[in-house]
């Protein structure tokens, strides 16, 4: 192996990011932060059956709300386990409206929940194909993709709607609200829920899958980053684009906090005074499919599971994200990023068998860093580092010889598929198309 890397006796440093200055004028509460975790894991609700769930709501200090594959499921917040549930077909979104929720299913209409203990559920009211859905005062929106914006009342009666080509996430609070055209956020005036008035628009870096709206603060969530705006009257102003590991599918604002469901994490955001940033990240037992969140607690549709969440009021600190690394040809690179708001200090332990570029860093909140891995030999190492992150001190990465070196004949193949326009299934061997390029479509039908 050629002696290429460079030896480095000092911790790596990355400053952090610059803040940015508070408007005069601006009415959120300030916080003097503690170094430590901000969100603990409480525990998952026993659910005894199998469960899909991709969405939650959390409906008062003992009660939540997740939904999913097998339509609701009421949760214990405190005793982690499931009351009671019902069956109301694939539920993607959750809307909760003071003592009533709204089961939004994308195809199959959108189903009242009342909440009481048991919920009761009533008839399904066809929409069209649809996603998102929100409510507030009696007022139920509905992103109804071509058919635009639907805004319906309590008994979900249609009251008016707005003409888009696709209307997809919405929120409401009040007489405003906003929803979500392609690449386009549109800002609204709902006093006359007949007649919706677009007060504000403004392009977004892409569409929009989630939106949460409390107080001052309009949350975005894009699948590739979260956009935090400034809303005041009948205008908005992007603050900030904030990042985590994953995509975000699912958001929820619980007074200047914001919950998110990124698929690789649920994190905890900070969007009161100051610069909005997150604080840190918890990982899921299964997936973080979509999240609602109240008082300092949050539940998570993990999945397979009900997973609680609670805050640990005003603390945030670094948060490390490693991944395992494949070596091509002796040598990789892989990036260190510091998820959290507080810096990271990072050492990995010496070892005969792999050369780091670095082996100590010191990242600065959001930053990251390439390093470079020469492996000697043919087997795996599991090469430990310690950390400062309050809940993950220290853990393991993987550095091990690739399956595959780049250039190499793959093993021959024989797979089921079809060529489109024509959808007939016929048997396919990679060695057929030697010397093309192969793209392999893997997709299915939920």
């Amino acid at each position: 192996m050629l002696p290429i890397l460079l030896a480095c006796s000092e911790p790596l440093h990355i400053d952090p990011r610059p803040r940015v200055e508070d408007s005069a004028d601006s009415a959120r509460v300030a916080v003097e932060f503690a170094e430590g975790d901000p969100i603990t894991n409480a525990g998952s609700a026993e659910l005894n059956t199998t469960a899909e769930l991709v969405g939650a709501a959390v409906v008062s200090e003992d009660r939540g709300l997740a939904v999913g594959g097998p339509g609701w499921i009421w949760i214990d917040l405190q005793a982690q386990e499931a009351l009671a549930m019902g069956l109301a077909g694939n539920v993607y979104r959750v809307a909760v409206d003071g003592e009533r929720a709204y089961l939004a299913t994308r195809t199959e209409g959108i189903a009242p929940l009342d909440l009481g203990d048991p919920p009761t559920q009533g008839e399904h009211v066809q929409v069209g194909p649809h996603e998102g859905v929100a409510a507030d005062g009696g007022i139920v929106l509905v992103g109804g993709l071509d058919a635009g914006m639907l805004v319906l009342d309590r008994a979900l009666e249609p009251l008016g709607d707005l003409d888009l080509d696709r209307a997809f996430a919405v929120a409401i609070e009040g007489d405003r609200g906003a929803v979500t055209d392609g690449d386009r956020l549109l800002w609204l005036d709902l006093s006359d829920p007949a007649a919706p008035m677009v007060l504000d628009e403004v392009s977004t870096q892409a569409p929009g899958r989630d939106l949460a709206l409390e107080g001052g603060t309009l949350a975005l969530a894009m699948g590739e980053g979260i956009a935090i705006y400034e809303v005041a009257g009948d205008a908005i102003e992007l603050r900030s684009v904030l990042e985590v590991p994953g995509a975000p599918l699912s958001i929820d604002l619980d007074g200047d906090w914001l919950w998110i469901a990124a698929w690789e994490v649920a994190a905890l955001a900070w969007v009161g005074r100051g610069e909005p940033r997150v604080v840190g990240h918890e990982a899921p037992r299964a997936s973080a499919m979509g999240i609602g969140a109240k008082d300092g607690v949050a539940l998570l549709g993990d999945w397979e599971f009900a997973t609680i969440l609670r805050q640990v009021p005003d603390t945030q600190g670094p948060e490390v994200h490693l991944e395992g690394v494949d070596v091509i040809a002796d040598e990789a690179s892989f990036e260190v990023r510091n998820w959290g708001a507080g810096t990271l200090e990072l050492a990995f332990e010496e070892s005969e068998s792999v050369e780091l570029s670095h082996q100590e860093l010191s990242l600065g909140a959001g930053e990251a860093v390439t390093l470079t891995a020469a492996l000697e030999g043919d087997s795996a190492v599991e090469l430990g580092w310690t950390s400062n992150d309050p809940d993950e001190l220290e853990g393991a990465l993987s550095i091990g010889p690739a399956s595959g070196v780049l250039g190499s004949e793959h093993a021959e193949m024989e797979l089921l598929g079809f060529l489109p326009p024509d959808d007939a299934l016929s048997p396919y061997r990679l060695a057929d198309y030697r010397g093309q390029v192969v793209v392999l479509v893997y997709f299915t039908t939920w």
